[in-house]
């Protein structure tokens, strides 16, 4: 019964993130970092379909992550 259930999960967890057009996009959306070096960046917000601004620190972090505005909205808007 728990293999059943736990088959039941996987299937439904990749359900949703094959539902996103990119899976980069299904990452956590990124947040301000404290790291060296600071830089305007883009993330997607899956929640609203929109890519908002945010400060990059270039460290750590996801791909969840671009360089600008329309490279997020072509990736990930749907």
């Amino acid at each position: 019964m728990k293999l059943i259930s736990i088959v039941g999960l996987i299937f439904a967890l990749s359900g949703v993130a094959i539902g996103l057009k990119n899976r980069i996009c299904g990452q956590k959306s990124a947040h301000f970092g404290y790291c060296s070096g600071y830089t305007k960046g883009f993330t997607y917000y899956p929640e609203t379909n929109e890519c908002k601004m945010f400060v990059y620190g270039r460290c750590a972090g996801n791909k969840n992550r671009f360089k600008d505005k329309a490279v997020c909205e072509a990736k990930c808007k749907e």
